[in-house]
């Protein structure tokens, strides 16, 4: 019996410290979950910063990473953004700072659909609560951000505008805003020549069936910024928006002008950032090394 009760005691504490044996610092680490509303155990991947372990009493600002079309939860890692993040914050230019990538299936666009379930509810009331419950994470909104790149950034706006009690701030890279509609985008002068990939994109935005099967333009259009922008301005809670892109960008190049240009007509605020390169994880790494800072964050306001 005391073998027994020897092994139970034994067990407890080993899934109390599992995940704190599993999760170094300065890196990516994947990790899962059980998601209510997706209805399945739900991967992602976390950052934790160099002082995680050594300042035990402290809580640390949190962004919320969504990647892009035909990405997952681990391209973040696999493209080394730990290394530009770890940069970062040994030069005191960002605090401390966990990063929360989670995983969107490649084509979800990070919203409900039938197709891959109900990944906006479940960024909204499972990740982020499970995320705040299992790291040391400062809860306040003047310490949560979230960014996205093409189709996570795309997520990432409508997720600020829909939730701005939520983030501080929102990091938009390339972000793939198509508008009106994937493929039939206001054209500005001097913008590059569309290229294989767009094409590619486009008809995997239509196809895939998270705007309708077949694609139902004004349900797509329902979703837009445009649509959200509005009721997001009632709530007269403001959210800091950053916007990076490529100057060589054919893929998303009109559709992010576009909305840079819908911020600036209604005069609200929005920093922009161009940044040398095209449509892929180079020139990303150079926009997040020169956007992130201590300014996505509040100073010391809790929300």
């Amino acid at each position: 019996m005391r073998h027994f009760y020897f092994f139970i005691l034994f067990s407890f504490f080993v899934l109390c410290t599992s995940s704190a044996q599993d999760l170094s610092v300065g890196q990516f680490s994947k990790a899962s979950f059980y998601s209510e509303q997706l209805g399945k155990e739900w991967p992602y991947s976390v950052y934790l910063p160099p002082d995680y372990y050594s300042k035990s009493d402290q809580k640390f600002p949190v962004v919320y990473l969504l990647h892009g079309m035909t990405n997952d939860y681990n391209s973040f890692n696999a493209n080394n953004l730990a290394q530009v993040f770890n940069k970062l914050i040994n030069e005191g230019i960002l605090p401390q700072v966990i990063f929360v990538a989670a995983q969107g299936f490649g084509y979800s666009w990070w919203v409900n659909s039938s197709v891959y379930g109900n990944i906006e509810d479940a960024m909204i009331k499972d990740l982020i609560p499970m995320a705040e419950q299992t790291y040391r994470i400062d809860k306040s909104r003047g310490k949560r951000a979230i960014s996205g790149i093409s189709m996570g950034g795309y997520g990432a706006l409508r997720l600020a505008l829909l939730y701005p009690q939520l983030f501080y701030s929102a990091i938009l890279l390339s972000p793939a805003v198509f508008y009106p509609l994937p493929g039939n985008e206001v054209i500005y002068s001097g913008s590059n020549t569309h290229g294989w990939y767009y094409t590619f994109v486009v008809g995997e935005t239509r196809g895939k069936g998270v705007f309708g099967k077949p694609f139902d333009p004004m349900y797509y259009l329902s979703l837009n910024y445009r649509r959200l922008f509005p009721e997001y301005l009632k709530k007269n809670i403001k959210v800091k928006f950053y916007v990076a892109y490529g100057d060589k960008d054919n893929v998303t190049d009109n559709a992010t002008k576009n909305m840079i240009a819908y911020f600036r007509m209604r005069r609200y605020p929005i920093e922009i950032v161009q940044i040398p390169g095209a449509h892929n994880w180079a020139t990303w790494k150079k926009a997040y090394a020169q956007i992130l800072d201590a300014s996505i964050f509040a100073e010391n306001s809790p929300g």
